[in-house]
């Protein structure tokens, strides 16, 4: 079902613009360039609550694409097996026949040649992304880790009028 078209004036669209999720009307009214009491008019039309849900559900779909994406790769870093870097037979397995899994953990390849008795020999090193870093990064997201935050219970305030 398509989505009927919205119409917006130029201050609605300015707002919209610069709407995002849990940031203060009086921020947004600061980026927009639009007075304080405008933004507070224009945040209660029907049509700018479509355009902000329109957008929100954007935000929502584009994210969560590129979340799995990240989530995919860290936990590629985190569960990379380097014996998947060899055949059953112990040789290096050559880097376009490598798995994906261990391809996108590896942070660079060094190629030097080595001259030996049977001939010149191509020997490559792997340098693989930091695997703890990366279980650490798995872990915080999904709530196994938290960080120690200490607050400072004498902070003063100082109110300024925005108007």
């Amino acid at each position: 079902m398509k989505k009927q078209k919205l119409y917006l004036t130029d201050d609605e669209r300015q707002y919209v613009r610069f709407w995002m999720p849990n940031i203060p009307i009086a921020e947004i009214s600061r980026l927009s360039g639009l007075s304080l009491i405008r933004c507070r008019a224009i945040d209660k039309r029907t049509s700018v609550m479509e355009a902000k849900k329109r957008k929100l559900d954007y935000m929502i779909r584009n994210s969560l694409i590129d979340q799995a994406r990240i989530l995919g790769e860290e936990q590629m870093i985190a569960t990379v097996d380097v014996g998947d870097l060899y055949d059953s037979e112990g040789n290096p397995i050559p880097i376009n026949e490598l798995p994906e899994t261990v391809r996108r953990a590896i942070a660079s390849v060094e190629e030097q040649e080595i001259d030996t008795k049977d001939g010149k020999k191509i020997v490559r090193k792997y340098r693989f992304w930091n695997k703890g870093d990366s279980l650490n990064r798995l872990q915080k997201c999904h709530g196994m880790q938290t960080e120690r935050k200490e607050v400072d219970k004498n902070l003063q305030i100082k109110v300024v009028d925005t108007f």
